[in-house]
């Protein structure tokens, strides 16, 4: 969804940040980062609990997936 309003080209690659809420959720996240980074075209993935300080990201939005709140951001790498 953000690549897309981002209006990136399917080849481009970005840096991506999530706050995960929950720790067994962020485990899971570490356990699957190849594969996210691989789909995503993601060079940088950084997986922060709360309270950890975020990136500065070209578009931020807060998601709610499974009833918990995901702080997420990306940037087109230049």
């Amino acid at each position: 969804e953000f690549r897309k309003r981002l209006d990136l080209q399917v080849d481009a690659f970005v840096e991506a940040y999530v706050i995960v809420p929950d720790g067994e959720k962020l485990e899971w996240l570490e356990d699957e980062r190849d594969y996210l980074m691989e789909e995503v075209r993601v060079k940088t993935l950084q997986l922060l609990r709360p309270g950890e300080a975020e990136p500065k990201a070209q578009m931020e939005e807060q998601w709610k997936i499974d009833g918990q709140q995901y702080h997420m951001g990306i940037s087109q790498l230049k």
